[in-house]
């Protein structure tokens, strides 16, 4: 086994580039970094444990691309464009092998050669673990305009709700990586396509730097839609202590949702899944999508239509803001309301603890 240095030079030396003349990355104490004139720092921070977060046998480079991913997809909710990323890793005995860590690093390579990315690496920490998971965690930094962060809160009456991609295919994925009954029958190639949604999630970078001045507001689907919509009406009806908000968001106490079930996008391995269990679940509570749920105005609407046919990318209506504090999900026979402000006592999506 290498020792901790080489494995830091001969693995990920090489993803600590494209900085300014002067700003340092790996090689000191800590990194040094300019921030651009009249720009915010936007910071974002995951940690993936093996066997809660990816699955225990998913290969070194799919569990780096992910990582990264989960961080990028915070950026991007945020309006953010990503800046640079440092990294710790928490390896096993059993994983601590050169070869590991140059498949590691290659996956975190490919995912911004994918999203057509230079942002560098700029120091964290390896450390072997004696027992227990590989824990993999990533501060990802991004930077806006001063002042031109997008934030959960801004949700309004009347807004229109509005999702990135197609949902639940992550979760299928996980369901198809536990081999569960319910996905055994499906076709090879809608197994694999849940399986790549599962293990290397493509954040919507591009979109996400655009997206300040047209909506409202802008959460990413890491934990299932209904939670994770559950934050922006919570922000945007009582506000985040961290920071103002408009007098007009403060007079709207306990705003809700209504989502037509026959308008979230889903891939056809879900149809198929649905069409046998007859199960929203997975769409609406399964987490894993990284995709964006985002609240935007009927005035600002075809702008995002715009920008996304402008970037290849699909954007969906799925219901709109309401000024009742429930989640209220319209189906084909029926109406079902959900209580958002009691959300800690239901279990609508990924549960951290």
């Amino acid at each position: 086994m290498s020792s901790e240095f080489n494995i830091i030079q001969n693995c990920f030396v090489g993803l600590c580039r494209e900085l300014p003349a002067g700003d340092l990355g790996i090689g000191d104490d800590a990194a040094v970094l300019s921030v651009p004139v009249e720009h915010q720092v936007v910071v974002a921070t995951d940690t993936l444990v093996q066997g809660i977060h990816f699955p225990e046998k998913t290969p070194a480079q799919q569990v780096a691309w992910k990582a990264l991913a989960v961080n990028l997809s915070d950026l991007a909710a945020m309006g953010a464009k990503p800046w640079c990323y440092s990294l710790s890793l928490s390896v096993p005995k059993s994983l601590a092998k050169q070869q590991w860590f140059a498949d590691f690093s290659k996956g975190l390579a490919d995912l911004c050669a994918h999203l057509n990315l230079k942002i560098p690496l700029v120091g964290g920490d390896t450390t072997s673990a004696k027992e227990g998971a590989l824990s993999v965690t990533i501060s990802a930094q991004g930077l806006v305009k001063q002042g031109k962060a997008v934030y959960r809160r801004g949700a309004c009456v009347n807004d229109w709700i509005v999702v990135t991609g197609n949902l639940g295919e992550g979760a299928l994925g996980l369901q198809v990586d536990l081999d569960k009954p319910e996905v055994c029958s499906m076709p090879k190639a809608l197994k694999l396509h849940a399986l790549k949604a599962l293990n290397t999630p493509v954040p919507q970078t591009a979109v996400g730097q655009m997206l300040s001045g047209i909506v409202n507001s802008a959460i990413d689907i890491s934990d299932g839609l209904l939670q994770d919509l559950t934050h922006i009406l919570r922000q945007s009806s009582f506000g985040n202590h961290s920071v103002a908000i408009s007098a007009e968001n403060q007079m709207q106490k306990g705003l809700g949702a209504k989502i037509n079930l026959q308008e979230v996008p889903v891939s056809e391995g879900m149809k198929a899944y649905f069409s046998q269990t007859k199960d929203w679940g997975l769409a609406l509570s399964g987490g894993d999508d990284y995709q964006l749920c985002l609240t935007v105005s009927e005035t600002n609407w075809q702008a995002l239509q715009e920008l996304a046919k402008a970037l290849n990318v699909k954007v969906t209506r799925i219901g709109k803001i309401i000024n009742r504090p429930v989640i209220e999900l319209v189906g084909q026979n029926k109406t079902e309301s959900l209580d958002w402000q009691n959300a800690e006592n239901l279990t609508f999506g990924f549960q951290h603890f």
